[in-house]
């Protein structure tokens, strides 16, 4: 009788376990989507309303773009569609005279359009680098971007921060959105930044 018994048990033991292992399956492919997919939404962020997904090139470019508050939502829409090919202008402007051109460098040689090197232009040894501060003063039309970019320069140790700014333009065109040129023929170049209640306060931008 307790043999029976015995046998009955693992029996049911057993039909559980059959029972159970698909569903077991199931949750295991779903925890694992679940982490795959993850990191890819934890880089999407609303910016007055507009969800933008940051991707995985050009982030510190990226992060530094000012769209909180100072920008309508069609606006932000607009800079999100070209987000990836202003990072894409900021790196550019900084890094290409230390880095081989590779593919996504569309902007300068391709359209015979100069794009000013900032750490020349600003008389910094580019190996050195030059990290972007922010990208800001937004201009904002359908097929048309105007924007500023600070660059921190390195600082000197006694002496108030200092900044490089230099403003870009964007067109939208059937290719997409390309660098179109320096709104201006010079850069706005470098300035001093004063300290204002406890914050490095850099001066604004001339308007255009």
């Amino acid at each position: 009788m307790t043999l029976l018994l015995h046998l009955a048990n693992s029996h049911d033991a057993h039909v559980l376990r059959a029972k159970v292992a698909p569903l077991m399956g199931h949750l295991a492919m779903l925890l694992m989507s679940l982490n795959l997919y993850w990191p890819a939404a934890q880089a999407t962020e609303v910016f007055n309303g507009v969800p933008i997904d940051f991707g995985t090139t050009f982030l510190h470019e990226k992060r530094a773009m000012q769209l909180h508050a100072v920008l309508t939502p069609e606006e932000t829409q607009i800079i999100a569609s070209a987000m990836e090919r202003i990072a894409a202008t900021v790196n550019e402007a900084h890094a290409e005279s230390v880095q081989p051109k590779t593919a996504w460098r569309k902007n300068t040689s391709a359209q015979n359009i100069a794009l000013r090197n900032a750490s020349r232009a600003a008389s910094i040894d580019p190996h050195l680098g030059m990290a972007v501060k922010q990208i800001h003063q937004w201009q904002v039309l359908p097929q048309h971007i105007v924007f500023d970019v600070d660059y921190f320069l390195p600082e000197r140790v006694g002496h108030a921060p200092q900044i490089y700014r230099d403003r870009y333009a964007l067109t939208k065109s059937a290719a997409g959105w390309m660098f179109s040129g320096h709104p201006q023929p010079l850069a706005i170049g470098k300035l001093t930044c004063q300290y204002v209640n406890a914050l490095w306060v850099c001066p604004p931008s001339p308007m255009p």
